[in-house]
């Protein structure tokens, strides 16, 4: 007959003994039945409510990976990392929780010889943030998802739902400030290991997307989150984000990003206020940094009394799992005291390369007059970067075009850098000799960054007031046309050599 052991929150146990005759024995067979009593709950029903249920003190840790691949003709080009985000609940406000978020990635393999120490973060960012009773996610420092790259602040493990139930096949809209509209719809139950989830389709799109331009890049994002009832996040999260360059049909880049939920633990007492000094302390010396960085040569003593604060505050506190923000922020403030941020640099630090926004400025070597170039000494002109790798054979075709449009175009209205991607000096200076180069040819190495120079060639045209106006990679037959196209809505009407 049953009998029944105990009840432990959560399970539902139950132990059957039967007793069967063997040969000079008594066999004993012990049945155990046990099942998550929240998936027996969430399978039983039809509806459920999505909305976030955390806790002071309750620590989301989600690991996975993030993919990138160049899907341009003539490059082949993929990139995994391993991503990790912490997100723990610093205070509860009504129905809305503070939230401190990590998130690092670190670059798993590399596909150049120059492969980086896979324990160091190609990306750490930490920030505060509020997730509201609805499950919207809001910063102060805009959206967190950018269509150019893995985004390093990862929070798609939350989405805005309705604040009562939702049932199968129900549909909604998500609207953010200055973004396309997102369309979310309940697929339906689906089990993550034991745990039983409601499965949502999340999908959003630039307008450009089903509507291709010449001019201007594409970009769609396709999520599958599982969400855990019990706690109104995701178990698990698979992303994929395309985006295709102006004057092409199909996607030319592809970002896959998936990870589950590893641990939910809840701290209190000394663990938890240990995790919430150290999170505060960090947003503060941040905050501070980002107020001294614009002018570093100017508060440079500033800059090194932050560092000495940081330091008393590591000796004096137990370091918790957010203390790789700390350094991060410490080595940034002592970069500023030695003058090694750039001014130029440190304004847009925090933003992404993109379309419509001001080009990181910079300051390299001409490789063969040995003279400082910078981007700001080429302002009143349209500017056209080239990034490559020299002596390559496909470097050949495209700089014969590129040469081209140097002799083409009237020099006072337009200019063409060329940014060797290589530390061999003298050999992309005798390349460019070779070719009869008339543009400088540059020391690139520097802004592949900057730049996102994920792969060669890589083109990027600033108009005359310093702002991006177009970014493509990879050489095909459709390039050509690309490039002209943008280069010529950033001129004036009369550029050329020959006055026509």
């Amino acid at each position: 007959m049953p009998l029944t052991l105990g009840r432990c929150p959560g399970w539902r146990v139950a132990v059957n003994l039967i007793n069967e005759p063997v040969p000079g024995a008594m066999l004993t067979t012990l049945i155990l039945w046990s099942s998550l009593a929240v998936a027996s709950q969430a399978g039983e029903r039809s509806e459920w409510n999505l909305a976030p249920r955390l806790a002071r003190g309750q620590e989301l840790v989600y690991r996975g990976t993030v993919t990138e691949q160049n899907l341009s003709r003539g490059v082949q080009f993929s990139r995994t990392y391993r991503l990790e985000v912490r997100g723990l609940v610093l205070e509860l406000k009504g129905d809305a929780v503070d939230l401190a978020v990590l998130t690092r990635l670190t670059q798993q393999q590399a596909t150049t010889a120059d492969r980086p120490n896979d324990s160091e973060p190609a990306s750490l960012r930490f920030e505060l943030a509020e997730l509201d009773g609805a499950g919207r996610f809001m910063t102060n420092r805009g959206p967190w998802l950018v269509p150019d790259g893995p985004a390093t602040l990862e929070a798609g493990f939350a989405i805005e739902v309705p604040r009562t139930s939702v049932r199968v096949n129900q549909t909604w809209t998500v609207q953010e400030a200055n973004q396309p509209p997102i369309g979310v719809k309940v697929l339906g139950l689906e089990s993550v290991g034991n745990l039983s989830c409601v499965k949502l389709l999340v999908e959003q799109e630039s307008p450009e997307w089903s509507n291709p331009r010449a001019d201007v890049a594409a970009w769609r994002r396709q999520d599958t989150l599982w969400i855990a009832p019990r706690l109104g996040v995701a178990q698990r999260v698979h992303r994929t984000l395309e985006r295709r360059e102006a004057a092409h049909r199909e996607p030319t880049y592809r970002l896959t990003t998936q990870y589950d939920l590893e641990s939910s633990l809840r701290y209190d007492g000394l663990f938890l206020e240990d995790r919430r000094r150290e999170a505060q302390a960090i947003r503060q010396f941040e905050d501070s940094i980002r107020a001294l960085l614009p002018k570093p040569q100017q508060n440079a003593g500033a800059l090194k009394q932050l560092v000495a604060r940081i330091d008393q505050f590591a000796e004096k506190y137990p370091a918790t799992p957010y203390r790789e923000a700390l350094h991060r922020t410490r080595k940034l403030a002592l970069d500023g005291s030695e003058n090694r941020v750039a001014p130029q640099v440190a304004e847009v630090a925090t933003q992404r390369l993109a379309v419509g926004k001001p080009a990181p400025d910079f300051l390299v070597q001409d490789l063969r007059t040995k003279e400082a170039v910078s981007l700001r000494k080429c302002k009143g002109r349209t500017v056209l970067m080239v990034f490559y790798l020299p002596g390559s054979e496909s470097s050949r075709l495209f700089m014969r075009y590129i040469q081209g449009l140097a002799e083409e175009h009237n020099e006072k209205d337009f200019m063409v850098l060329g940014f060797a991607m290589s530390d061999d000096v003298e050999k992309a200076a005798e390349a460019a000799e070779r070719m009869r180069l008339t543009f400088p040819t540059l020391a690139g190495k520097s802004l592949k960054v900057s730049y996102e120079v994920e792969a060669t060639p890589r083109f990027v045209v600033v108009d005359s007031q310093g702002i991006v106006r177009g970014m493509y990679t990879g050489w095909g037959p459709e390039m050509p046309p690309a490039l002209t196209s943008a280069i010529r809505q950033c001129l004036p009407a009369v550029t050329t050599t020959g006055g026509q």
